[in-house]
Order: C-alpha cells, then structure tokens, then sequence
C-alpha cells in the first residue's frame, strides 16, 4: 500500500494519491460486501465476528492512545518555546530573523516577475539570488542556523545530530560576546531546548504546564483515524504537528500570558495577532541589543492562505501563499519605528532606498557572520565556521558551497546527501554530488 501524505495538513492536497484512494476503495469495499454476505447467511456467528472484529480494533486503538497519553503526562518537556517577547523590540538595537519555511529562489522571482510590487516596502534590502541553503529538510536546516554545525565528509551521522547543539556556539557568541538578548521562536530546536535555555528569554522549563488530556485523546484519535481510515474520508481527519501541540497543552482553553503560552507555527494567527497587537519596546537594561528569530511556515504545502492572508474557499495556490507571508513580514516592519538591523532578505543597519538584487555567491554558512556582524562582533564573526558577511561576497567571487539533502522513498527518509555547487546556484548543471552519503538508519 502507498503511504499516505507525509506532511500534516488541513486541506487535503493528495491529487497524486488518486490511484491509491482508488485501490482503497476497492478493497474497503470488498470487506464490507463480504461482512455483508456473512452476516445474512450466517446471522448469529456474522454479528458475533463483526462484535468480536469491533471490540479487538477498539482495544488496540485504546491501548495505543493510552500509552500516549501516559507518556504526555508522565514525561512532559523538560523545557519550551513560549511566546514571550514575541510581540516585544528592543529599545537599543535590534537583529529580526524570519525564518520563512521552504520559499524557492526560482519559484520567488516568477512571483516577482507576476507581482512586481512584492516587495516594494523591503526599503534598504538585498536579495540574494544565488544563496545556497545548508541542509534539507527543517529538522536538519533550523538547527544549522542556530548552530552553524554541517554534516561534513567524514562525520558520524549519530553522532553530527547527538552533538550538533553542544559544539555548536552561535547563540553563545550572540549571548555572551555580542551581549544580546536572544529569543527564539521556532520548532526544531531538540535538546539545543535544554542547551539554550539560560541564555534565552523565552525558553524556560515546562514542568508546570499540564496536559489536557481530553484533548490529546481527541487528537491521538483523530491521527489514528487518518492513519487507518479508507484513503477517500482521510481528508476529514487531515492535520498539522501543531494541532497536536496545541491539544496536548490545552492552547485556547484561556492562556492569557505569553510566559505560559507554547509557540506554535501558524502563520495565519501570528499576523492576526501581530495586527492587533502591534510590537511594543522593552527595555534591555544591560544588554546591548535584542536578536530575535522568528520561524514561519511560509510557502510549505498545504497552500492554505492568500496574498492577504485570508483563507479562501477551495484553496490558494503557491504564489498567493508566498505572497501572504511576505505581507507578515512587511507588517512587523511597519510596525519598527526605531534602528533596527534586519535580517531575512538581508538589510544592514541604516540602508535606504529600494530593495537590491545581487548576484554573490553566498550560503547559509554565511548567516551567522553576517549576524554577529550586524551586531557588531566583528571578532566572532570573522572567525564563525566558513563563512563570511554577505555584504563581504562580491559578484564574481568563486566560492565552493556545500548542501546535504535527505532522500525519501516515499515511506522513510533513507541517506543523508552531499552535493557541491560550483557557480551559479539557480543552475543545477553546477550542482554534483559528491559521493559522500550518510544513512539515518545509523542514528
């Protein structure tokens, strides 16, 4: 049987699974036509079997909720990812970082080239064209950039993911030798929870956030009905990981502190919020500055909203999603009214004018010196990994750049990819692999 749709979702985008919604139906069909035939021929042992049938499926589906909902309670999250200081500048200086999930380079300049006006209010940025990523997918890109530690040729996979966080010393330099305050608001972040969380605001122990446990049976319940559902009713039990989250920490049952409240990846409740709330300015007392570093889910499938963040009947498609998340981001910039030293396309302090476009030769490996540099640690970022500022990459530099992808065959992740790009990133003939696999079965 094909799998079912990775990724969690509220819209059914499974087009491409006709086929197996098709076998599914076949076969559901034919149990239920022979449960039928059984029943009138056999009465008594028919509804004996089928009462028998109903009480075993209903057992084993309670003894897996159980064990869930068990382990929920009996070992929360050690720590969490609030919300506090989301809505919060700083009154000194201030580093933004939007991470806007899965927005392809190509696949943002035919939204330029549509909608030329996207990006009309990025006064004083640069957009990077020929940027290269660092790894591929989330789980492994999100802790690149709060670490800046690559799988290399060379690295034991089991122990690159065990240690990534601790070798890792990114947020220590912003922390400690920038002396900024540091929040972050993203999934993905693992044991750097742990790690990170006295050198952060708002990461902070859960012990005392309770489990609903009502609602994480109704989730729970509801993932095993989209696991063994027939393929054509799966869409009514579609979800995100969030939804998970949000019932397994009773979100919406009256939080009113954002100290209290998980941060969650919604990207349509973060700029409802952000528009009737606005940003305020704290006072940093002994800090220099704030870094804060905001994940949204951008342009990931399922495409749910619009250009104006609105949730349209029949869905929306990749370039009105992409232009929605875009408006967030421009929303929280109107909302800046003091210096601010942004980074997501990349604008250094005090540019003006309208946005620019290079064509430098730049990776994620240059993410955390071009930040440690905005905040003035020259020191630390002249010595961060491989990389440099990306105000310090000229057009015509050659630079090897290095990406690691995950192989998916459509039931599990498989090996880890190394690839090299030598030129021009947006041409894949300067894209080649290097040979340097690592298998996740050896984690």
């Amino acid at each position: 049987m094909a799998a079912f749709p990775r990724r969690m979702a509220r819209r059914w985008t499974g087009g491409s699974f006709a086929g197996s919604t098709a076998v599914s139906l076949v076969v559901w069909a034919a149990l239920v036509a022979t449960a039928i035939v059984f029943v009138v021929k056999v009465p008594s042992l028919g509804r004996l079997g089928l009462c028998s049938l109903a009480v075993v499926l209903m057992l084993v589906q309670g003894v897996g909720v159980a064990r869930y909902v068990k382990r929920a309670i009996t070992q929360p999250a050690e720590y969490m990812v609030s919300k506090q200081g989301l809505f919060e500048v700083s009154d000194k200086s201030n580093v933004i970082v939007f991470i806007v999930d899965t927005v392809d380079t190509q696949e943002f300049d035919t939204v330029l080239a549509d909608y030329p006006d996207t990006l009309d209010s990025f006064t004083g940025f640069t957009y990077f064209r020929k940027t290269v990523g660092s790894m591929i997918p989330t789980a492994y890109g999100v802790p690149f950039l709060m670490t800046g530690q690559m799988l290399n040729a060379g690295d034991d996979y089991a122990s690159y993911v065990d240690g990534r966080w601790e070798k890792g010393s990114f947020i220590s330099d912003v922390a400690n030798d920038a002396n900024y305050s540091v929040s972050l608001y993203a999934d993905c972040l693992y044991t750097g929870k742990s790690l990170y969380g006295d050198m952060t605001d708002n990461i902070h122990p859960a012990a005392d956030k309770g489990v609903d446990v009502w609602a994480t049976i109704g989730i729970l319940s509801k993932v095993s009905l989209y696991r063994n559902a027939p393929w054509a009713v799966k869409p009514a039990f579609l979800y995100y990981t969030d939804d998970m989250n949000q019932a397994v920490l009773g979100i919406g049952s009256g939080e009113t502190s954002d100290y209290d409240t998980p941060y969650v990846i919604d990207d349509g409740a973060y700029y409802g919020e952000l528009k009737s709330r606005g940003l305020s300015v704290s006072d940093e007392q002994d800090k220099a500055g704030a870094l804060k570093v905001i994940h949204l889910n951008g342009s990931h499938v399922p495409f749910v909203y619009d250009e104006n963040m609105d949730v349209p009947e029949g869905g929306s498609t990749m370039e009105q999603q992409t232009r929605g998340v875009f408006r967030i981001v421009e929303q929280y910039l109107d909302d800046l009214n003091h210096p601010i030293s942004p980074v997501c396309l990349v604008k250094p302090a005090g540019a003006r004018g309208e946005y620019q476009v290079s064509e430098a030769p730049v990776s994620h490996a240059d993410f955390q010196p071009t930040v440690l540099k905005a905040m003035g640690d020259e020191a630390d970022a002249a010595s961060f990994g491989d990389g440099t500022s990306y105000f310090d990459v000229s057009d015509s530099a050659q630079r090897l750049r290095y990406f690691v992808m995950e192989r998916y065959d459509g039931v599990h992740e498989t090996t880890m990819d190394q690839y090299v790009v030598d030129g021009d990133a947006l041409d894949f003939s300067n894209w080649s692999y290097t040979g340097v696999s690592w298998g996740q079965g050896d984690h």
